[in-house]
Formats: structure tokens, C-alpha cells, sequence
């Protein structure tokens, strides 16, 4: 290979563009938009470290730095305060990082599990987080997962990404703070996926009024989160939603006007072609989870666990009659279901007339007894049920 052009310090004779491309698919692994697939989806394969080929490919010349120092600082991972302090010194005291980090990081991730230290950092943990996040001028991808007990300030948050996370599409809240829900709509517009864990709060007003000319956030089209999520955002206007990732995995409200994902779904169900339902409500009530469902009167994929889905069926008139794919989950390892109990699993066309994929996510084993037998193996094959079977994985 020719030597480098010093001048101008680009790799000899490929474009900066073509390079770029070879180190993204040789060096970087698996570039996840954060809602796909079930598992990890808002966690890249592979991160960037001091152990990665990118950061040691750094080293071979100022030609391969330059390009290098851009994938190593495209995601920055960070666990825990002490790490968290470190780099807030460094984009104080290096200018010229502070340049690089705000031109080449898309994506931060802070995650700290350890909340009985967080005494010992006090304030000091806001004050370093704000500080990095107004850093991110290009950020694309935010996750902030913390284990604290003490609430953070939403706000200050929220202002801290009003300048810089304009153009964030994914975001990830983990996090004890509460928001203003129309500042948070306004920071936060181009949104594309948005993910909050029940320690995020928001506040609103309670009659909405006209507020859905008001709040609006034109581009999300994936929200994951519990009851008290959609109940935040079911008067906000949502014109490209289409995917509902529901946390499943406590006590619901047992009256259907108080259940949040049921009034979101009044409200937007006609736009959710998508609904994955994250955990299992066992061994709680699920007319709420089957009210909710039905309030999706153009759903087309459905993915739960096997235990709701069998006491969803139990329901009054539940047909859903547009779902074309429909996935099973295990998340009740413990549970075995009856012979008497799997029998829907004979006869899902009543309840599903135009299915045409069943799938199993996860690695439980899949529900097999004598009666059952027959079904599964008509579900391999179309010309007896017109359903394909398929295991997590498996192509076509």
C-alpha cells in the first residue's frame, strides 16, 4: 500500500468515505437503531473500548487516528460516577476533546447500578451529567439508567439536552426525576423511540383541554413503558406511532377507566399495528391487558407470554381479527399449563382468523403434551391450518 498523504492527512488511495465504511462494518459490529430486536433493544452487540480493534488501529498513524478517533467517540459507555467524574474533567479541561466529543459522539450511555454510593457523590452526579450532556452537539441515542433513591432534577436534565439533543431519536429513562410533559415534548420532538422504566415520572394538566394541538411528537413511532407511561401520553398527538412495548410486570389497576395502556389505546389503538408485551401480569387479572388489545383495532404482530396469552383467550369476544403474526415469550419459566388449558392453542383461527405466522421467542421448551401434539405439527405445515411455525432465529 502507498504511503500516507501527510498533507493532508487522509489514508492513500481510498476517499475518507470509503475508509469510513470499511472500519464501520470491520470494527464496529452491529449498528442497532435501539427498537429491534426483542432482546437488547436498546443495547448494541458490541461496544467500543480500549480493548477494541478501533481503538488500537488509532495508534498505527495520524492518518488512521483521525478516522479512528471518530468511531471511538461515535458511542461512549459509561458505568458509575467514577467514570461519569473522569470525563467530565476531561471535556473541561481538553478543548480540543471537548471538540471531538461534540462532533463525533451519537450515542451516550450512562448506567449505574450501585444507589447505596450514591451518597457519596451527592449533587456532584447531576452536576457532572448536565455538564456532558450539553457537550453532545450531534447525540442520536441516549440511555440514562441509574439505581438511585434520590430523585435527580428533570428539569435541569431537560435543559441540559434543549440545546444539544435536538436531533436525538432514541431515548432510554431510567432514571428517578420527573418532567414537565409539555417542555419534554418540545426538547425531545424528533424523537423516533422512546423507552421509560416507572421511576421516570411526568406531570400535566389534568384536564387536557385542547392539548392535543399543543403537544405533539410527529416522529415517534415506538414507546415502551408501564401503565402510568400511556396514561402520560395518551392526550399527546402522535401521528407516526405504531409500535406499544408494554411492561407487564405487576398489579393492574383493576377498574378498565383508571388502566392507562387501556385509555392510551381509546385514544391512539387505531395507529398500533405492533404491540409486544414485555413480562407476564401473572397471577393478576388481565381483562385490562385484553381490553387494551382489542382497543387496537388494526393490530397486525402480537408478542406476549404464553401464560397471559392462554388467560387473555379466557376473555369475553376476544378476536383479534387482523394479527397476521402472533410470538410467544416464556417469562414465567416456573409454570407449567395444563392439557385443558393449552387447548386454544388447537383452534387460535377463531381467535385469529387471517394468522399466518406463529413464532417462539426465548429459550423455555415449547408446550407439548399428547392432545397437543397434532396442533404442532399442523402448524408446520400451511396446507392443513395456514400457519408457518418458527422457533426465535430461524430465517424466512
Amino acid at each position: 500500500m502507498a504511503g500516507t498523504n501527510e498533507d493532508t492527512g487522509s489514508p492513500p488511495n481510498f476517499p475518507t468515505e470509503v475508509w469510513r465504511m470499511v472500519i464501520s462494518s470491520a470494527a464496529m459490529g452491529n449498528n442497532s437503531d435501539g427498537s429491534k430486536p426483542l432482546k437488547d433493544r436498546f443495547h448494541l452487540t458490541r461496544q467500543t473500548t480500549s480493548e477494541s480493534t478501533a481503538y488500537a488501529l488509532m495508534f498505527v498513524s495520524k492518518a488512521f487516528n483521525a478516522l479512528f478517533t471518530q468511531f471511538f467517540l461515535e458511542k461512549i459507555y459509561v458505568h458509575g460516577p467514577t467514570q461519569l467524574s473522569l470525563l467530565f474533567r476531561s471535556l473541561r479541561q481538553s478543548p480540543n476533546f471537548a471538540s471531538k466529543f461534540a462532533t463525533w459522539t451519537r450515542r451516550f450511555d450512562f448506567n449505574y447500578g450501585k444507589p447505596n454510593q450514591y451518597c457519596y457523590y451527592g449533587n456532584q452526579l447531576e452536576e457532572w451529567l448536565t455538564h456532558v450532556l450539553r457537550s453532545c452537539q450531534n447525540l442520536t441515542h441516549l440511555v440514562l439508567e441509574a439505581l438511585i433513591i434520590s430523585e435527580l432534577n428533570g428539569g435541569a436534565i431537560v435543559q441540559a439536552c434543549a440545546e444539544s439533543c435536538r436531533n436525538l431519536q432514541v431515548l432510554h429513562l431510567g432514571i428517578h426525576c420527573s418532567f414537565q410533559r409539555s417542555t419534554f415534548a418540545s426538547v425531545f420532538r424528533s424523537l423516533r423511540v422512546l423507552r421509560l422504566a416507572g421511576t421516570t415520572q411526568f406531570t400535566y394538566p389534568t384536564f387536557s383541554g385542547n392539548l392535543m394541538d399543543v403537544e405533539e411528537l410527529p416522529f415517534l413511532t415506538t414507546m415502551e413503558g408501564g401503565d402510568d407511561t400511556f396514561q402520560a401520553f395518551k392526550h399527546v398527538a402522535l401521528p407516526s406511532f405504531s409500535h406499544a412495548y408494554v411492561q407487564n410486570d405487576g398489579p393492574d389497576d383493576f377498574h378498565p377507566t383508571s388502566c392507562g395502556k387501556v385509555t392510551f389505546a381509546n385514544v391512539h389503538g387505531e395507529k398500533i399495528d405492533s404491540v409486544t408485551i414485555v413480562g407476564s401480569n401473572y397471577p393478576y387479572p388481565v381483562r385490562n391487558l385484553a381490553l387494551f388489545l382489542l382497543g387496537c383495532a388494526n393490530l397486525q404482530e402480537l408478542v406476549m407470554d404464553q401464560t397471559d396469552f392462554l388467560r387473555v383467550l379466557s376473555t369475553d369476544r376476544f378476536i383479534l381479527p387482523h394479527v397476521t403474526r402472533l410470538g410467544l415469550t416464556r417469562h414465567r419459566h416456573f409454570l407449567t399449563e395444563t392439557t385443558e388449558q393449552l387447548e386454544p392453542f388447537g383452534h387460535l383461527k377463531d381467535y385469529f382468523p387471517t394468522l399466518q405466522v406463529l413464532r417462539w421467542f426465548g429459550d423455555g421448551d415449547i408446550p407439548s403434551s399428547k392432545p397437543i401434539e397434532a396442533t404442532w405439527l399442523a402448524l408446520g405445515d400451511p396446507r392443513i391450518v395456514g400457519l408457518r411455525w418458527k422457533i426465535d432465529g430461524e430465517c424466512g
